[in-house]
């Protein structure tokens, strides 16, 4: 069985530069919730930093 990718663990999103779907989503509801000025998403909020 295939794992897809938003069932990947963390780590393995992590050690490709990327946020996992679980923090994009945590990223998009705290927008929504918090009424932010940010329209559009931007490579930065699917990009992990790297000290993090």
């Amino acid at each position: 069985m295939t794992a897809t990718p938003a069932s990947r663990p963390n780590h393995e999103w992590h050690r490709r530069g990327l946020r996992s779907p679980a923090e994009i989503d945590a990223l998009v509801e705290a927008r929504l919730v918090h009424h932010t000025d940010i329209d559009e998403p931007t490579y930065a909020d699917f990009l992990r930093d790297p000290a993090a």
